[in-house]
Formats: C-alpha cells, structure tokens, sequence
C-alpha cells in the first residue's frame, strides 16, 4: 500500500510470530555465597544443609529482539504459582523449610507463548 513518504506493509504473520531463545540461570547462592559453577551447568541436584536455608537464583535470556518478553520463576515444591519478574532477574528464598525443591525460570512472549525454559 502507498502512503505519503514511502511504502506501508501489513503482514498478520509478523504480529503472531513466535519468538524462541535459550534461558539460563547464571547464578546460584546460597547463605550469600556463590555456589560453583558446576551446580549451574553441570549438576542437576544439590543438597543444603539444615543451617544453610536461604538460596538465590540469578537467570538471564539470551534474546536481544525488539518483541516484549516477560520472565516469571517458580520454585516447585514451595511456590504455588509463577512469579512473574518485575525488573529483576533473580529470585531469593529465605527460611525454606526441608524438602526437595525443583527451581524453574521461563520467558513468554505478549502472546503468552512459552519463549524458553530452564530448570
């Protein structure tokens, strides 16, 4: 379509155009301390001890496209639900009391669609 000062086009599959991109987490600590990076990239468990009862968790996505994206994190065995991130990219639990935990971070985009998961 012509408009004044150039060309306008419309495309539908542009707007539905799902948006796919790895998410890590970056960071793990507990007590304050990091953790090594194995637990990060290597390991798929890890054991605190009773004393040690406050973990954080750091997660970036690896997307640097103009479409909106929103985070949200839930750690499973504690959280009810997602928690959806407000301009930050950490999560932190304090006094968890013992049982096993799976921690959980995802990207969706404005159409809720799930742009990518780690746990």
């Amino acid at each position: 379509m012509g408009v004044s000062g150039g060309l306008f086009i419309y495309s539908p599959a542009a707007k539905t155009r799902r948006v796919k991109f790895p998410v890590t987490i970056t960071s793990v600590k507990v007590n304050g301390k990091i953790v090594a990076d194995s637990l990060v990239n290597n390991s798929s468990s890890y054991q605190l001890p009773f004393s040690s009862n406050a973990v954080s968790f750091d997660f970036a996505g690896l997307y640097y496209g103009s479409v909106p994206v929103q985070y949200e994190y839930k750690l499973e065995g504690y959280d009810e639900g997602w928690v959806n991130v407000q301009g930050s990219f950490s999560a932190t639990y304090q006094n968890l009391p013992p049982g096993n935990y799976l921690f959980k971070v995802r990207a969706k985009d404005e159409q809720e669609n799930i742009a990518g998961e780690v746990s």
